[in-house]
């Protein structure tokens, strides 16, 4: 490798890891207390297959929570967190956090290296680690990744980034050192661990392949006579990913079932795709949840069609005639084409956390763009002055990028500021309504949350979950005859909303309808026998019926699937008081 010219400025290299780890910790260091949120609540709360380590892969059948499950390395990361601190939700945090700095410094590594071993541009070679300091530090504090650390179920998406980048980094030190056995071993270890992690990994051995190719520069025979045996291993992971899918742990969330075609879908993307380059430039605003994939016609969406073709066509001539440069543009959308090209994902049309790997090409390529421009406006000065040029861009350009990013964690810490700035920015989005009214609810503010739910209902009439919210907003205003009409619409809607069942068991309770209420209790707990609420709610119809031993059975079981759940403790020292005898 090249050493830094005499007189050139060069960072040390020793004090690079550092500073990459002070600036991770300030940046996200406000977001340490902000709460559960949105899946959160379902994947962590109210999941009990993350309160045992093992086994790792839980029997598909019997998981709480298949998309989870089905994710095993990711489910036992969180499984840790409950060992360690139960649901305390700093720690799960922290272990984002901490996993978003791995994932920079493994980007300086792999950055750096690959200037380092670039022929062609040898002042990238001469400035490799203060360039990918640049780099990584950027993309590090960018206010896009804040949905991957502060919405702490998409640490999937943060654990398959370390695994992509700690494979690429491998890789890329097997290519040009005399242990390469090791380094490309230890590729295809963390390779297989991404596969566990989200199916994002799937293309990562396809994207080293051509790494090489690029960067080291044969043809494809000699890279096969090569580095066939790494190539055949990296390939082999694949099966790890397709053992997890063959269980469909997604269901139907993913695919053609849903009522979206591959153009619609393709359409969607077109608007999705050309938000996330917006964003790298300009991150705002920044949106929780994007809502569901929309009947689109091609007139509507051809400005972004034509920009995102022109970008791929860009990447090929790219490709061909700089390829150093195309491979950026490759980078970019082929990690982003699982979740962002033709297959359709019908619960969600888009989330930031998709370009979170993506995002690294567009930083490398503006750093590397900005070092150009520098040295061809400081020609006449030193390399030090010229150095100092290009901080005096970078540093400012990084100093917003981390306000940015400290004032998205204020959202996150609360959830009624979180919502109104999703539906502010995605208004047709009808989840976001009904989050937002929950958030309204939780606040006292009954009227705009009905408002909240009816809006959600408008733009989508058979949206089972708004239907059930508003419901329960119904409740709370004694409204109880149209709370149990929209209880019933959203079981007809989703027959296997749990909720559902369990609100309407407690609105025909309160009406007195007690043996109807226990048939609704009975069905909550046939579709998820670890419901606590509902073990309680039936111990108190079945108490009201004088049923007060089998009352006490489910008291017992609520306490024993929650310990700290107050109104059963509560509940279950009346029964027994009822139970005994009279004195």
């Amino acid at each position: 490798m090249k050493a830094p010219e005499s007189g050139t400025f060069s960072l040390p290299g020793k004090l690079v890891p550092w500073l990459l780890i002070a600036a991770g910790a300030l940046v996200y260091a406000n977001s340490l207390d902000a709460p559960f949120v949105f899946d959160d609540l379902g994947a962590i709360v109210e999941n009990k297959d993350i309160q045992h380590l093992w086994p790792l892969w839980l029997d598909p059948q019997t998981s709480e929570r298949p998309s989870l499950n089905g994710r095993p390395l990711v489910r036992f990361s969180l499984a840790l967190n409950y060992a360690f601190g139960g649901l305390e939700v700093r720690g799960y945090h922290a272990v984002n956090i901490a996993l978003h700095i791995l994932c920079a410094l493994l980007l300086f590594g792999l950055v750096r290296r690959t200037l380092l071993t670039t022929n062609r541009k040898p002042e990238w070679a001469r400035s490799a680690t203060s360039l990918a300091f640049c780099c990584a530090l950027l993309w590090m504090v960018h206010p896009l990744h804040n949905q991957c650390i502060n919405y702490i179920i998409q640490r999937s998406e943060v654990l398959a980034g370390l695994f992509y980048l700690a494979s690429f980094y491998c890789a890329q030190r097997g290519f040009s050192s005399p242990h390469t056995r090791r380094w490309h071993s230890l590729a295809i270890l963390a390779c297989a661990l991404g596969m566990a992690s989200k199916e994002t990994m799937l293309t990562a051995p396809l994207l080293i392949l051509t790494y090489e190719r690029i960067f080291h520069p044969a043809s494809w025979r000699q890279l096969w006579h090569r580095h066939g045996g790494f190539y055949l291993g990296l390939a082999a992971t694949w099966s790890i990913s397709a053992l997890l899918l063959a269980s469909s742990p997604h269901g139907d969330s993913i695919g053609f079932t849903g009522g979206i075609d591959a153009w619609t879908y393709a359409l969607n993307q077109c608007l999705v795709v050309a938000d996330y380059l917006q964003k790298a430039l300009w991150p705002h605003p920044l949106i929780l949840d994007y809502g569901f994939p929309r009947m689109l016609r091609l007139g509507v969406v051809w400005p972004q069609a034509m920009l995102l073709a022109m970008l791929l066509a860009l990447v090929a001539l790219g490709l061909r005639y700089k390829p150093e440069v195309g491979f950026l543009g490759l980078w970019f959308f082929v990690i982003l084409a699982p979740t962002s090209s033709f297959v359709p994902l019908i619960n969600e049309v888009g989330a930031e956390r998709r370009i979170y790997l993506s995002l690294a090409a567009l930083v490398v390529l503006l750093v590397v763009a900005l070092d150009w421009l520098t040295r061809r406006w400081t020609l006449h000065l030193s390399p030090n002055r010229s150095a100092v040029w290009r901080a005096l861009v970078v540093v400012p350009l990084a100093g917003a990028l981390s306000l940015g990013t400290v004032e998205r964690n204020r959202d996150h810490c609360d959830a009624l500021s979180l919502w109104q700035t999703v539906v502010d920015a995605v208004p047709h989005n009808p989840r976001a309504h009904t989050y937002l009214g929950l958030a309204l609810i939780e606040a006292g503010q009954f009227d705009r949350a009905l408002a909240h739910y009816r809006q959600a209902l408008q733009l989508k009439s058979d949206y089972a979950e708004a239907h059930n919210n508003l419901a329960i907003a119904l409740g709370l205003q004694g409204r109880s005859e149209e709370a149990i009409h929209h209880y019933t619409r959203a079981l007809q809607l989703n027959p296997n909303l749990l909720q559902a069942y369990n609100n309407l068991g407690n609105a025909l309770m309160a009406r007195g309808q007690l043996d109807q209420a226990i048939a609704y209790f009975t069905r909550a707990l046939q579709l998820k026998s670890t419901y606590a609420d509902a073990h309680n709610n039936m111990g108190i119809a079945l108490g009201l019926q004088g049923r007060s031993e089998e009352a006490v059975a489910h008291f017992r079981q609520a306490l024993l699937l929650r310990p700290a759940f107050a109104a059963a403790k509560k509940n279950l020292s009346i029964a027994r008081r009822a139970k005994s005898p009279a004195p």
